[in-house]
């Protein structure tokens, strides 16, 4: 990755598209971190809610403290 988001934006649209939970979030959780390291607080927070709430859909527990434990992994999710 060279550090742009949209890729991992862009797949976890697809994976919410098709179907496939786990990798939505996974990727959502990737973008949450590349728009954090750019800067884009706002853009972060809703990737990192989506992964969360993805997560939590999923029960899955230790991906979720993974993405809590975070530096201001605050959520609304």
């Amino acid at each position: 990755l060279d550090g742009d988001p949209r890729p991992a934006l862009a797949a976890a649209a697809r994976c919410r598209r098709v179907g496939r939970p786990v990798e939505a979030a996974e990727a959502a959780e990737i973008a949450s971190v590349l728009l954090a390291a750019r800067g884009d607080a706002a853009g972060a927070r809703a990737a990192r809610d989506e992964a969360v709430a993805g997560y939590r859909r999923l029960g899955a527990v230790l991906d979720l403290r993974r993405v809590e434990a975070r530096p201001g992994a605050a959520t609304t999710a």
